[in-house]
């Protein structure tokens, strides 16, 4: 019993890391939202302390073009544990620094956003659903969902 309660005590949690952190970006989203003639790019910011993922690693300090529909696949968050942001730039500090926009493909940002499967409606799945999904990827199987 005490280590079921162990593993909803985490799953709770991580649920709320989630939603706190998905509540912070849309609250940005609506301020860049209101300067979005002024808006020219996104840049990616994560806390680098040595516990970000390698994907948030690798996109750090890198600018997205805010009308490139790709860009919407890799919104903070990125992950369950996701600490990062978007830092809105205006376009004359584009210019004016000669910042390099990225050209986000579709492909790199699935490969990027094959982490978010989980922050869909069905909640969050346990460590253990989450080790064995990513052992059935790997396999090449599908699994299929728990009952509610």
């Amino acid at each position: 019993m005490a280590g079921l309660l162990t593993d909803l005590s985490k799953d709770l949690a991580t649920t709320g890391l989630i939603a706190i952190s998905q509540a912070i970006n849309k609250g940005r989203d609506v301020g860049f939202g209101a300067i979005k003639d002024q808006l020219g790019a996104f840049q990616w910011s994560a806390i680098l302390d040595g516990r970000e993922c390698p994907e948030c690693s690798d996109l750090d300090g890198k600018y997205f073009d805010p009308n490139n529909p790709n860009v919407s696949w890799i919104e903070p968050p990125l992950h369950s544990r996701c600490r990062c942001i978007y830092v809105g730039v205006l376009k004359d500090e584009i210019e004016s620094y000669e910042v390099p926009v990225e050209d986000l493909t579709r492909a790199d940002a699935a490969n990027y956003a094959r982490n978010k499967w989980w922050l869909g409606k069905a909640g969050v799945p346990s460590v253990k659903e989450i080790a064995k999904a990513e052992a059935a990827r790997q396999a090449g199987k599908k699994i299929k969902n728990k009952p509610k």
